[in-house]
């Protein structure tokens, strides 16, 4: 194997000048101690020796586009010699060796059209001459004027194998008189590099095709006869030959090879490859330019990351970071904290194949892997509020839920039109909210709700529900649509107290003039909007004045009574300030929790690609039910406060609840992402204004 990779040699006598690492090295035809000739900050490639091995040419990227440069064979400073600011090659010498030879696009119309230049060693102004052979890749003179030139000719290995229109041809003047013939025409084959090297009867014409299947060096008269096969390749093409006029270099995989016509045989040269390597040394890449996902966990202290295919877990102030996986060769992704916080899931794919892999925060447990699951690709990730289930999208377009415990996978939707286009689980995991593609340009608000675990029957008596039991629902669709989308209903999220359901609709059709198309266009079409989830509930953009309840209704559910019952049964021993503490509590349960100013508002928060925005209610901010008041916390009301925590079980009137959307009292623009946090909705919009 060898140290290197070498491309596009030349060659004169015992010298050979290739590019390596994108510079240019020197080696002798026997082999040996490579030596750098070059150390550009540009690339540099097509190099080419002179006839009397004094100056090599080359193309060069020092000054931005590729030109042609010129310096002396034994090393030294190079000379740029063109000024034409467009795509060439440099192809060889002229014969008597004063002027270098090189093919361009500059003056033509269409990129893939080439013609044929000539420099003078000694120009100083960049002053270039055309050939007249007409349009052409690459060329070759022979004896007595001869010339063949080449047209499609590129590199045959980038287009293996190809014989359509554009295939490499030859084109040859036997005479030197410029009536150029069609040459080889029967060869099925994409013909590159012609090379007329001197011999009897005027010489053969060296080339490379792949008319047999692997690019190799063939040869014929100048007649086109006596075709001939000279390298059995059969791995890699043989590749940008060249020649001296006496042997042929060229380069097949990564190694150099010299073919001797005298001999009839190629060689392999074996270079002794002393580079530093600097540019495979490891780099360090800033993680927030390729960070692919971010999860916060259940209290918000600490995050969970994947950036090129790592996955981190750090404190957001202090601590170290911690790398959570094999340190290479596996790709991870979407990680997610459950709600134990004891426990991250993500997608790897250290088997071949990406499975749901769960690791704990004690290093010393082994991480358990959910193989054999038929999860497909997954494209998004949600963890259950309350369960150690996951939700999941991929790729075939499909809705999953995955039990982590049980490992059982319930396909709930799938697609015939379009990706999923968000998820997000209710607060009392009950039902899951995803936009699901109904037609090629229109997605759906899909609500799914999760079958109910059957509690089993109490020894001796009978069950006897608990407060937070969910009400019985009536017979539904599962998954029903609770959105009617003109286009795209997208990236549903739902309130944290169960009131709404907040998404993305392209829904606005505002049109703005285009002053570059004469026409009216809709660059924006897009704005916020909430779904009130129960039919009682007010539209929450409108002002209230102080001290009304905020749902509108009185505490007069069958679930609240039982709540109050329940709780004047079991505070009967408690102190009367504590008393006074919970009822405080049980008035504020369906409270927004909100740090917003106290009138309610708007608030920006801007970034270099977007502005994060805060809609807070109107209504003056109370302390939420789950909400600990240090100031006038009590002693022994712990264990009532872990049960106020728990989330209550989500009412939905589904009975017209696609009338019930309302619009954000803001502009239509393009909005990128929502999402519910307590007494305000955040979400993401980008300025086109």
């Amino acid at each position: 194997m060898s140290d290197g990779y070498y491309r596009f040699p030349t060659i004169h006598q015992d010298t050979i000048v290739f590019v390596s690492e994108d510079d240019l090295w020197s080696v002798t035809r026997q082999g040996g101690v490579a030596r750098r000739l070059t150390s550009n900050l540009g690339e540099v490639n097509y190099p080419a020796l002179s006839p009397d091995g004094e100056w090599l040419a080359f193309v060069g990227r020092e000054e931005g586009m590729p030109e042609v440069y010129l310096m002396p064979a034994a090393g030294g400073s190079a000379r740029r010699m063109t000024y034409l600011n467009h795509t060439c090659q440099v192809l060889g010498w002229t014969p008597d060796g004063q002027r270098i030879l090189f093919s361009t696009n500059y003056g033509h119309f269409h990129p893939q059209e080439f013609a044929i230049y000539t420099v003078a060693i000694d120009a100083a102004a960049g002053e270039v001459t055309p050939a007249p052979v007409g349009p052409a890749r690459t060329i070759a003179y022979g004896p007595a004027g001869g010339v063949v030139i080449g047209r499609n000719t590129g590199d045959p290995a980038r287009w293996k194998r190809y014989r359509g229109g554009t295939a490499g041809h030859l084109w040859i003047d036997r005479n030197g008189d410029g009536a150029f013939v069609r040459f080889l025409p029967d060869l099925r084959g994409n013909l590159a590099s012609p090379m007329w090297l001197p011999g009897e009867n005027g010489g053969r014409i060296y080339f490379i095709s792949d008319h047999e299947g692997i690019g190799n060096l063939y040869s014929v008269t100048p007649a086109g006869d006596d075709l001939r096969r000279h390298t059995d390749h059969a791995d890699f093409y043989a590749r940008n030959p060249s020649t001296d006029g006496v042997r042929i270099v060229y380069h097949a995989g990564a190694d150099l090879y010299v073919y001797d016509p005298a001999l009839d045989r190629a060689e392999k040269v074996a270079v002794d490859y002393r580079s530093p390597r600097v540019q495979r040394n490891r780099k360090f890449s800033p993680a927030i330019a390729y960070l692919d996902s971010a999860r916060l966990n259940p209290t918000g202290e600490a995050l969970a990351v994947t950036t090129r295919g790592k996955a981190f877990t750090f404190f957001n102030h202090e601590g170290p970071v911690m790398q959570i996986g094999q340190r290479d060769g596996v790709r991870y992704r979407l990680p997610d904290f459950l709600n134990d916080d004891q426990y991250l899931v993500m997608v790897d794919d250290a088997n071949g194949e990406e499975e749901l892999v769960i690791f704990s925060a004690d290093v010393a447990e082994a991480p358990r892997r959910l193989a054999g699951l038929d999860i497909g690709r997954p494209v998004a990730l949600k963890v259950s509020p309350t369960e150690d289930k996951v939700a999941l999208s991929n790729h075939r377009q499909e809705l999953l839920i995955v039990d982590l415990k049980s490992s059982e996978v319930t396909r709930v939707d799938r697609s015939e039109w379009r990706p999923i286009a968000g998820m997000d689980w209710s607060p009392d995991g009950r039902w899951l909210a995803y936009g699901f593609g109904v037609a090629l340009n229109a997605t759906e608000i899909r609500l799914y709700r999760l079958p109910e675990a059957q509690p089993a029957p109490e020894v001796g008596g009978d069950h006897v529900a608990t407060p937070d039991s969910a009400p019985p629902v009536p017979p539904q669709p599962n998954p029903i649509a609770v959105t009617r989308p003109i286009l795209h209903d997208v990236a549903p999220s739902f309130d944290p107290g169960g009131k709404y359901l907040y998404f993305l609709s392209y829904r606005e059709f505002n049109p703005v003039y285009d002053n570059l198309h004469f026409d009216l266009s809709f660059p924006w079409g897009m704005r916020p909007y909430l779904l009130l989830l129960r039919a009682d509930l007010p539209n929450p953009f409108l002002p209230r004045p102080d001290g009304d309840e905020e749902d509108g209704h009185e505490h007069n559910h069958a679930d609240e009574d039982e709540d109050d019952a329940d709780d004047d049964a079991n505070d009967a021993d408690e102190p009367d300030d504590a008393d006074e503490d919970e009822d405080q509590d049980d008035a504020a349960d369906d409270e927004d929790d909100d740090d917003a100013p106290e009138d309610g508002g708007w608030r920006h928060r801007h970034s270099a690609q977007h502005t994060w925005r805060e809609l807070t209610p109107t209504a003056a901010r109370k302390p939420a039910a789950n909400e600990v008041d240090h100031a006038n916390h009590k002693p022994g009301a712990h264990k009532r406060d872990e049960e106020k925590r728990k989330p209550r079980p989500v009412e939905i009137d589904f009975d017209g609840i696609e009338r019930r959307i309302l619009a954000f009292p803001l502009p239509d623009s393009r909005y990128g992402q929502i999402a519910g946090a307590p007494g305000r909705a955040i979400f993401t919009t980008f300025n086109l204004h």
